[in-house]
């Protein structure tokens, strides 16, 4: 027995081969059809679609045959293709190269074979068409002729399925695309309402700060003639300090409402203190963490000085964002509180924005900041409220991040402390 000799082209052989993603996959209808009509036309029992892999060769479609493969060493098509024309042996028997092979001497007792080379577009032969008998045979020149025509349809079939796997991941970019343009419109639409509401808030401001000005005003007159002796004072005392307190709440709704709504991309960072930005943010979710039944918390309850130079509008965004976030994370759980924590160090600024829920699964911890990426349902979310925080973040010399190894669900946004840089800048 001579072993099939192996081309000088055998890695891009096997490279044409496996890009069709043939190999090992199920029957289909269409090759099969091409191997019963090969069996028939040429009058073999054996007929097979036979692709040549690195130490076998298997057989997409067989008639006649149970076997779904055979080494390549003692492959009648490990032969065939090495040549560009049918390779013909018809009497296997008289044949010194293949008379002991064990496809002869045992199952499926091959005296007959004729093989026409599967040869791709680019000229690489990656199996055959054969035809199989148990006895010695000669085709005839119209056998020939059609054998190798149905050999160019296998080919076709093979370059179709390849078209529509390429087709087929093209409609999926293309879906994911489509989604994207969708998810896009979506934030064009909600930034136009926003810079609507910006315009809105803008005029709502005006109209409302000014009579709360007057309110003031007017209750601190009020406070000036009030007789420190009179029975009555310390209480309307008392009544007038929750109307100060009223007006300064209306108000840093108001600014916070304006902050937030509007687009502050171009505007020019300023020293802004992250005390008020936190407070003026809380204003604005305060009654609807309420509504729900939410406890949000403040720490410190007491102000403290911190100062960085940011555009408090997108800061103001981020923070929106990280606690409408761990609203809705917690909203249905039986213990629903959201944390607010500023913290001041030497080398660092941060606000913590913490939740009573255990976590995100480490699995997506990584992907959480990517656009379009969402743990909620259809139509909840688009997935873009971490990325466009991420980077407002960024824009403002601000890290956003996830916190993990914590009890609670934590986000940090970090600041460098400027008091350190100012304290380095006099040193030097």
């Amino acid at each position: 027995m001579i072993k099939p000799s192996i081309p000088k082209n055998e890695m891009e052989r096997l490279a044409a081969l496996v890009d069709y993603c043939v190999l090992d996959t199920s029957p289909e209808l269409p090759y099969d059809d091409l191997t019963l009509l090969a069996s028939t036309i040429c009058e073999t029992p054996i007929s097979l679609v036979s692709l040549i892999d690195q130490d076998r060769q298997w057989f997409k479609s067989r008639h006649g045959l149970d076997a779904s493969e055979t080494p390549r060493d003692v492959s009648f098509c490990g032969h065939a293709i090495n040549g560009n024309d049918i390779f013909v042996v018809n009497d296997s028997l008289k044949d010194h190269r293949f008379f002991d092979n064990p496809l002869v001497t045992d199952q499926p007792t091959v005296r007959f074979y004729a093989g026409v080379p599967l040869v791709t577009p680019s000229g690489f032969p990656i199996g055959t068409l054969c035809v199989i008998d148990s006895k010695p045979k000669v085709l005839t020149e119209e056998q020939v002729k059609s054998l190798k025509a149905l050999a160019r349809q296998v080919i076709g079939q093979l370059e179709l399925g390849k078209t529509n796997k390429v087709l087929k991941e093209n409609f999926v970019e293309l879906q994911k695309y489509s989604k994207m343009i969708s998810e896009h419109q979506q934030l064009l639409i909600q930034n136009a309402k926003m810079a609507s509401l910006g315009e809105m808030a803008a005029g709502v401001s005006h109209e409302i700060n000014n009579p709360l000005t007057i309110i003031y005003g007017k209750s601190e007159q009020i406070k000036q003639l009030i007789d420190p002796n009179a029975k009555s004072s310390a209480e309307m005392r008392k009544y007038i300090d929750v109307i100060h307190k009223t007006v300064s709440r209306i108000a840093g709704i108001v600014r916070g409402l304006r902050n937030f709504s509007r687009e502050g991309s171009k505007d020019p960072r300023e020293n802004c203190d992250l005390s008020d930005i936190i407070f003026e943010t809380l204003s604005i979710v305060s009654e609807r963490f309420k509504a729900n039944n939410i406890e949000l918390i403040l720490l410190p309850e007491d102000k403290i000085s911190s100062i960085v130079p940011c555009r408090s509008t997108e800061i103001s965004q981020i923070l929106i964002n990280l606690i409408n976030n761990a609203f809705d994370a917690v909203k249905n759980l039986e213990s629903k509180w959201v944390k607010v924590e500023l913290q001041k160090t030497e080398k660092e600024i941060k606000i913590l924005v913490i939740d009573s829920g255990h976590g995100i699964e480490e699995k997506i911890q990584s992907k959480i900041m990517e656009p379009f990426f969402t743990t909620k349902g259809v139509s909840v979310g688009t997935g873009l409220g971490l990325s466009i925080s991420k980077g407002l973040a960024e824009s403002n010399d601000a890290v956003l991040s996830y916190k993990t190894g914590q009890i609670n669900t934590t986000f940090e946004l970090s600041f460098n402390n400027p008091e350190k840089k100012m304290i380095l800048d006099k040193i030097a």
